[in-house]
Formats: structure tokens, C-alpha cells, sequence
């Protein structure tokens, strides 16, 4: 794959994108699946202005309003400098194919905001035949043979190159993910911890502003169990009430920003561009909403264990001295 990042024209739309020269027949064979057209056709020997784009390279928008269709002309501007000097190199295309919404992709494999050209014209075109990417697609998926290749090949180009498997950008992936996880999870315990706090000074309080009552009602024979059993429900309540309202705060924040479009539509770059553009929808999830309810009064609940057990253990008579 020789791949350079150039100046896209379609219509009255400007791009910056990466134009992508390859072998159509063998990146198809590779990518069987994925490097499929929904209009027009890959041809098996293209001549030099034949070039496939990606879905969102025609629709950016996704509204179905198509800049172009198959046989329209693609202008591409590729900027490159010699010493001092700055030259804009262009040439017009002609659209043969157009690819379906992919969404996703294997590594190298095509993009919805792709371009590609053949790769003898990508060496004309940015007067090289220097290339910066090589598939090598394995026959087996032993992670044995895959970590075999990587190593006969990074010794074969003297360890100048990266070799990068599916297995290793998972592996990384993954490393980010729980570092993510493990950040969040102690923000979370932090501020779990402030709240149980929290609800434990408040119900502490309550338990000084009703010393005489407990007394009153302990001189009246009331047990230390129901004394207990009072105050836990007390946090009890505030549990269930605490959660309730902060499920349905965050449920209306996470819809105000959905709805306002804060984490929508950016975009990069000096020109308009697909390849920038981010979109973020929340998911409410009915067990997300039962978990956070019963972990919410699980730590209320845990505490108000000691404020409940200051309470059963009052001594009647000291508490009807109390002031």
C-alpha cells in the first residue's frame, strides 16, 4: 500500500484524505468481504484514472444526498516540496466503484472514507516506489505461527519496520481500555466513599437531635433490634431516594447532551472533512439502572450501620439526662 494525504474534489466539496494506491485484484482477494462495491464495479485491469471511494467519501453526511455516482470526476491535489520549492501535482479521476457503509475494518484493510487508486498510478502519481505499508495475510490463525512471521519478518527488513497483528493492536486496545476502567473505578470509589460519609455524619446528627426520644422510647420498653431496625431503615430510605434522583439526573444529562449535539460533528483540518467527524449516543440499559439502585442502598445502608448501632446501644437513662 502506498499511501499519501492529499486534497480531495468532488463537486463543489473539498476533503483532506488519504489516497491509498493498491493492487484492486489482490487487496480484493485479501479483503474479500469488506472491499466490495455497491455501485459500479472493481475492475481487474485498471487503467490510470480509475479510482474507488468509500461510502462516506460520496455520502459525508449520511443523508443519502450522493455527490457523485459512477463515471463522475474526482479531482487530486497532492502538495509536496523539493528544497525551497513547493509543487501542487493534480490529476482528475474517474469513479469506477463505489463501496458499501463498512463501518469497521481489519488492519490496512478499507475505510469508509477511503480512496484508492492503482498502485502504478499511486508510484507515477507521487514518484515513488517507496511504500509504506505491506499486508501479509497468513494462512492459519496459530498464534504461534503469527508470532513466528512477525519475527522472521521484522529480521528480514533488519528490524526497521513494525510489525502489527490483529492480536497486538486487541492487546493494546485492551491495555487503554482497563487503564480507562481502573481511572473511572477509583474516581467512582472516591466519591462513593465521600457519599457513604456523608450519610453517615447525616444520620449521626439525627441520632444527637433525638437522644431524648430514643430514651422515651427505650424507658417504654422498645428492644435494641427495633431501635436498629429504625435508623437502617431510615437509610434504607435515603438510599432508595439518593439513587432514584441521581439515575433519572444523569439519564436527563446524558439525553440534553444527546439532544443539544455537544459530542457530534467535529471536524479537523482547514477543509471540510469526513475523516474528523465523531458521534456519541448515549445507551440506557434497564440492568445498568437495577444495579446502580441496589448499589446505591447497599452503601447507604452500610453507612448507617454505625449511627443504627450508636442508637440501639444508648443507655434510656442517659439519654433522657441528655440536653
Amino acid at each position: 500500500m502506498l499511501q499519501r494525504t492529499c486534497v480531495i474534489q468532488i463537486g463543489d466539496q473539498e476533503y483532506i484524505l488519504g489516497i491509498v494506491g493498491v493492487d484492486y485484484e489482490v487487496y480484493s482477494n485479501i479483503f474479500e468481504n469488506t472491499f466490495v462495491t455497491e455501485f459500479g464495479s472493481i475492475p481487474h485491469s485498471p487503467d490510470n484514472t480509475s479510482v474507488i471511494i468509500g461510502a462516506r467519501v460520496n455520502d459525508p453526511w449520511k443523508n443519502g444526498s450522493a455527490l457523485t455516482s459512477i463515471g463522475g470526476e474526482i479531482n487530486i491535489t497532492y502538495t509536496t516540496r523539493s528544497g525551497l520549492d513547493i509543487e501542487n501535482r493534480t490529476y482528475t479521476g474517474r469513479i469506477d466503484g463505489i463501496m458499501g457503509e463498512i463501518g469497521g475494518t481489519n488492519i490496512g484493510g478499507p475505510i469508509d472514507v477511503g480512496v484508492y487508486i492503482p498502485l502504478e498510478t499511486a508510484e507515477e502519481f507521487f514518484e515513488t516506489d517507496e511504500v509504506g505499508t505491506i499486508i501479509v495475510q497468513l494462512t492459519t490463525s496459530d498464534e504461534q505461527v503469527i508470532a513466528q512471521a512477525s519475527d522472521e519478518i521484522e529480521a528480514a527488513f533488519g528490524n526497521q519496520i513494525q510489525v502489527i497483528t490483529p492480536k497486538s493492536v486487541l492487546d493494546a486496545i485492551s491495555s487503554i481500555i482497563r487503564t480507562i476502567e481502573l481511572f473511572v473505578s477509583t474516581i467512582t470509589a472516591i466519591s462513593l466513599i465521600v457519599a457513604g460519609v456523608g450519610i453517615m455524619n447525616t444520620m449521626l446528627t439525627s441520632l444527637m437531635e433525638r437522644v431524648r426520644e430514643i430514651g422515651i422510647l427505650k424507658a417504654l420498653g422498645m428492644q435494641k433490634r427495633t431501635v436498629l431496625g429504625v435508623f437502617l431503615n431510615e437509610a434504607l430510605m435515603i438510599g432508595v431516594l439518593g439513587s432514584v434522583f441521581g439515575i433519572l439526573t444523569g439519564s436527563a444529562l446524558a439525553l440534553s447532551i444527546d439532544q443539544l449535539g455537544l459530542l457530534e460533528n467535529f471536524t479537523t483540518g482547514t477543509y471540510n472533512t469526513v475523516l474528523g467527524e465523531i458521534s456519541i449516543r448515549p445507551v440506557f440499559d434497564i440492568s445498568l439502572f437495577i444495579n446502580s439502585l441496589i448499589f446505591g442502598i447497599m452503601i447507604s445502608v452500610i453507612f448507617g450501620l454505625y449511627p443504627a448501632w450508636r442508637a440501639a446501644r444508648m443507655d434510656p437513662v442517659d439519654a433522657l439526662r441528655h440536653e
